[in-house]
């Protein structure tokens, strides 16, 4: 019901100044936190958020010349062993980025051309006095406000030290959350994110294990057996019944006989077929394909087969337009992180 992936500044490779903007997907959900406090879908007034991983600690001493063990000679005993395990795993050290959004009372003019700046990002070319001074007051020539201005404070640490700062340029945090379905269960409870996986596991399960047990059923039930008395059939006749099983005879012959005593005929060969016990597998595993379809709320016309009972086309759209109405969540939230991703990029 919910995962991140990242905008990130990578370096280009070669003797070069020159950085560029990448995407990087998130394959553990548990390095990533971010300001749990937020309102909007994408998580833009998040005022804080965070990526860690475990690097090994020869790459870690390549990348910044220092040993790991001397992050924590630097602290001694102030850290607790426990936290000292989070920080430095067995061979590995844990780094984080952090990001933190921060913010500067600053002054908004908008001069007398039209045109709005910060107050000391004043343009060269704007309106100005006989000493060559902007006209930022007096005549009417603008008009001003005070508001807080967000910048982004962006850290790279461990556990015993910060190994880079500087302001990430840019105004939001550029970890992009995108959420499932959002389920609100009242003011004083935190809300859930789901998504259709968790719900569809027990039904699949049951499907599946009813499916198994149906090919069990059909495929290993007992072959049919013919009882007869001894010596009512010849021994031609006892290597077809032998091998009936293999081969699709259409008339198996019978010699009538008579009982050792010559006074009564012997009843005829009789064919014993166990039935499986396949009809009440065959429910259950029905009766589990209904689940996941009632689960997931996708039912044969969204699927694209059309049913006997359902011959109506009319009726055929309103069952996908229910689907996706159902189901609008998903792609909907997914588009919103698109657009949040697109403007951390520009």
């Amino acid at each position: 019901g919910r995962g991140y992936w990242r905008v990130v500044i990578e370096d280009e490779d070669g003797p070069t100044l020159r950085q560029r903007i990448g995407i990087q997907r998130v394959e553990n959900l548990n390095s990533v936190a971010i300001d749990p406090t937020c309102i909007d879908f994408q998580y833009r007034d998040a005022t804080w958020g965070m990526a860690w991983d475990d690097m090994p600690a020869g790459i870690f001493k390549e990348l910044h010349g220092q040993d790991p063990e001397q992050h924590i000679d630097l602290i001694g005993s102030m850290l607790p062993e426990e936290t000292r395990a989070i920080w430095f795993p067995k061979e590995k050290v844990r780094v984080l980025e952090y990001w933190r959004k921060k913010w500067k009372m600053r002054t908004v003019l908008k001069l007398i051309d039209g045109r709005e700046c910060w107050e000391d990002e004043v343009p060269h070319d704007a309106a100005r006095d006989f000493r060559g001074q902007p006209m930022l007051d007096g005549s009417g020539a603008i008009n001003s406000k005070k508001k807080p201005d967000p910048y982004i404070e962006w850290r790279k640490m461990t556990g015993a030290q910060t190994l880079e700062k500087r302001i990430w340029p840019g105004r939001f945090i550029p970890i992009v959350v995108c959420v499932g379905r959002e389920v609100f269960r009242g003011r004083n409870k935190a809300k859930i994110h789901s998504g259709l996986v968790k719900p569809a596991m027990d039904p699949s399960r049951m499907h599946d294990f009813m499916e198994s047990r149906t090919v069990d059923e059909v495929a290993l039930s007992p072959l049919p057996h013919m009882f007869a008395p001894i010596g009512s059939l010849s021994p031609d006749q006892e290597g077809i019944v032998n091998d009936i099983n293999r081969h699709p005879w259409s008339v198996v012959t019978w010699t009538p006989q008579k009982d050792p005593t010559g006074t009564q005929m012997l009843p005829p060969p009789q064919w014993l077929s166990p039935s499986p016990n396949t009809a009440a597998v065959v429910q259950a595993a029905a009766s589990a394909k209904d689940n996941i379809q009632r689960v997931l709320n996708l039912f044969a016309p969204q699927l694209g087969r059309v049913t006997s009972s359902q011959l109506s086309g009319r009726a055929q759209e309103e069952a996908k337009q229910s689907g996706d109405v159902s189901h609008a969540a998903f792609p909907d939230n997914f588009k919103r992180a698109l657009t949040y991703e697109g403007e951390v990029v520009n």
